[in-house]
């Protein structure tokens, strides 16, 4: 794979890591229908879409860079991350941002926003968890690495689900600290395929935990 394409997907992770991790930082604490029709809610989500829809190409130039250590894992990885990346910016951008602020302008909104159809709350789990899963394996693959840096993986490993799932009592400050663990994930990696470095020293293998 060229030099000239993995430069450019680095750069790709590095921007949607920052944007998502940024603009998350942001989001207001209370999701109701009032934040909802505010002009922060529109550009939190919107630049964190955004973020995460450059990362789709980002991601092949990160597989193609593990892929001779990754085995069977990291191609399963792969494949879930690229599935539920975009389905995840889908997500942000036409719900989040396009729809949610519609429905919350409507004089019956409480209602509407607690009456999902089940099959609606089916697709929209099965997305975040496409999304998860496939970064988990992609952040163990990353930490067993020696070509770039593992303990990136374990940002993505610890960030993708915390900031793909609502966790109570709290579940936007969690969410939050998934968006900034992930966003770094991907920074770190970006760095490292943009400039061609991360690969780990002996020493470093030695003090490193085996996965």
């Amino acid at each position: 794979m060229s030099s000239r394409f993995m430069r450019l997907s680095g750069l790709l992770l590095v921007l949607a890591g920052l944007l998502a991790a940024i603009s998350w930082s942001f989001h207001p604490l209370t999701p109701d229908h009032h934040s909802m029709q505010s002009a922060r809610w529109l550009i939190v989500h919107g630049l964190a879409g955004i973020g995460v829809l450059l990362s789709v190409p980002g991601l092949a130039g990160l597989y193609v860079r593990l892929s001779d250590e990754s085995g069977v894992l990291g191609l399963i990885g792969f494949i879930l991350a690229a599935i539920g990346t975009p389905l995840v910016a889908g997500a942000i951008l036409f719900i989040e941002v396009g729809t949610l602020p519609f429905i919350a302008s409507l004089g019956n909104a409480e209602e509407l926003l607690e009456s999902a159809p089940p099959a609606f709350i089916a697709i929209f789990a099965a997305t975040f968890i496409t999304f998860a899963v496939g970064f988990i394996l992609l952040g163990l693959v990353t930490l067993r690495s020696t070509v770039l840096p593992r303990w990136a993986g374990l940002l993505l490993l610890i960030g993708a689900p915390l900031f793909a799932f609502p966790v109570p009592p709290a579940p936007v400050i969690v969410n939050t600290i998934g968006a900034v663990l992930f966003g770094l994930g991907y920074v770190w990696l970006g760095y490292a395929l943009w400039t061609g470095t991360g690969h780990v020293t002996e020493t470093e293998t030695r003090f490193s935990p085996a996965v």
